[in-house]
């Protein structure tokens, strides 16, 4: 019984341990004219009127593109 309880303790322990890390959220990183740009200048083009589609997400073959030319700085996936 008692290492029952033992058990069941050491079990519950585990719960109190929360995360003590912020997790990383994914950065959506925006190319315009096959440059890294900001947020701010594409609320700048759009409100200028220049924006007229945007496509989320790219092929695997453009995203490889990108990788070597702008490396890490896109991420993984």
């Amino acid at each position: 019984m008692k290492k029952t309880i033992y058990l069941a303790i050491l079990l519950a322990t585990q719960f109190f341990y929360a995360q003590n890390q912020v997790a990383k959220k994914p950065e959506t990183v925006i190319i315009i004219n096959n440059e890294i740009a900001t947020m701010e200048q594409v609320m700048k083009y759009g409100n200028e009127g220049y924006i007229k589609s945007m496509n989320k997400g790219v092929s695997e073959q453009e995203r490889n593109e990108l990788a070597k030319k702008f490396g890490d700085k896109i991420g993984d996936r």
